[in-house]
This record gives C-alpha cells, sequence and structure tokens, in this order.
C-alpha cells in the first residue's frame, strides 16, 4: 500500500469553555477520499511538574480514509 492523501475543508467549534480549566472542540470534515467528525473534551490542571493535558476523543471516518484509519492509525492512537 502506498502513501494516501487527504485534504479535510472542516469548521471547527470551541464550546462549554471552562477557561483555564478546559473546554470541547468539535469538528467536521469531507474530503475525496472520505469524511471525518471528531469530539474532544480538553482539561488543563496543575501539576507539581507543571501543566497535565488530558482529553477524551472520539471520532467517526468513514470512505476510502476509513479503510485505512481501520488497520494503521486506530490501533497506534490505542497505545
Amino acid at each position: 500500500m502506498g502513501p494516501a492523501k487527504a485534504t479535510f475543508t472542516a469548521p471547527v467549534i470551541l464550546s462549554e469553555m471552562d477557561l483555564p480549566k478546559g473546554y470541547r472542540i468539535t469538528g467536521q470534515g469531507v474530503s475525496k477520499m472520505g469524511g471525518a467528525t471528531g469530539d474532544a473534551a480538553l482539561r488543563l490542571s496543575d501539576t507539581p511538574s507543571g501543566t497535565m493535558l488530558s482529553y477524551d476523543v472520539e471520532d467517526n471516518v468513514t470512505g476510502k480514509i476509513a479503510g485505512l484509519a481501520q488497520r494503521f492509525i486506530e490501533p497506534t492512537a490505542q497505545t
């Protein structure tokens, strides 16, 4: 399998703003290779060594790019 290139045009929405503690970011995009939606809750917290970034992400990928995501992206994201 060779390289694949997909360029997405995607509006991004910031919501649930609780600055400086965190916020939610949501986006949805479409390309010739398929579509993608994503939602992430970001949290910042103070620790003795600095600031910790924690996040929970949900995504959905469709089209040709979904086959790539299933084989390569998802196993990498779970490590």
